[in-house]
């Protein structure tokens, strides 16, 4: 494999795809519901399904954890994706600790990376990755609106099976045993409805709760945009030469350093201060 493939740098044109195009992408190959290229993509278990996508044997499909929810279960995910890479002679280094973290910067630019090596090298056709992800775990797609098809369509694997014919009706009861079952109805009845006033009030707290996380969201990304256009503009005048004058190379690496500052960094610079 062309190393021009694999190696490219953050001015190729790979790095400009949008995260609207990366998810349409994803779900196109994977035939899939991802619908956040950072929180839905960062267990890993996409990664390593496009890489099956691109070459059956060099991903073990039944070893990825779909429904990952620990940083252990993660890290067995990105060892197959690293597996898969080692096997198809790409010779790359991925952040996983960034990427499992659900850092935006990291995943969005692996993706980017991903969808270009795909892309150039990808030849498989007819390539369903909901039935594939049936045939090793099934009813996945019940489980995780993320893993159900964005066709829609229950692949073969997942089909329903025919509705088994009605059992005979049962013989009527007697008078009295009609009576004693109207009184335990009744109780029943009432508890019903006091469990039905419980849910109806936690799904109305749910559905707050989600319109909040719904404008956080927003909001991250909006601000996340900007910080993209202000690397993007500093990589571009940095091609173009800008950053021959000393006094704009510090200006760039000083608005770099604030980018690319994570959690860890502040934590140190505070303990300095102390």
């Amino acid at each position: 494999m062309s190393s021009a493939i694999c190696n490219i740098g953050i001015n190729h044109p790979a790095y400009k795809v949008s995260k609207r195009e990366i998810l349409e992408w994803f779900n196109a190959v994977l035939n899939a519901n991802i619908s956040n290229v950072d929180k839905d993509v960062g267990d890993g278990a996409a990664y390593a399904q496009v890489f099956h996508a691109i070459n059956r044997s060099c991903v073990p499909l039944k070893q990825v954890k779909f429904m990952a929810k620990s940083e252990y279960e993660y890290t067995l995910n990105y060892n197959i994706v690293q597996k898969a890479m080692k096997k198809l002679d790409i010779n790359k280094i991925i952040p996983c600790e960034a990427l499992m973290k659900g850092k935006p910067l990291d995943n969005i630019e692996f993706c980017q990376w991903l969808k270009h090596y795909y892309s150039n090298v990808a030849v498989m056709e007819d390539y369903d990755g909901c039935a594939e992800r049936e045939a090793v775990d099934s009813g996945l797609a019940k489980k995780s609106k993320r893993w159900a098809p964005s066709s829609g369509e229950v692949p073969p694997a997942a089909a329903k099976r025919p509705a088994s014919r009605a059992a005979p009706a049962a013989k009527k009861a007697p008078a009295a045993s009609k009576a004693s079952g109207a009184r335990a109805t009744g109780g029943n009845d009432a508890a019903l409805a006091t469990a039905q006033a419980k849910i109806a009030e936690q799904v109305e707290e749910i559905s707050s709760v989600q319109v909040t996380v719904d404008e956080i969201t927003k909001e991250r990304d909006f601000y996340f945009g900007k910080l993209r256009d202000v690397e993007i503009m500093i990589q571009e005048q940095e091609a173009q030469g800008a950053a021959e004058n000393e006094n704009v190379q510090e200006l760039f690496e000083s608005i770099k350093a604030l980018l690319y500052a994570t959690d860890d960094a502040a934590e140190e610079e505070d303990e300095e201060l102390i």
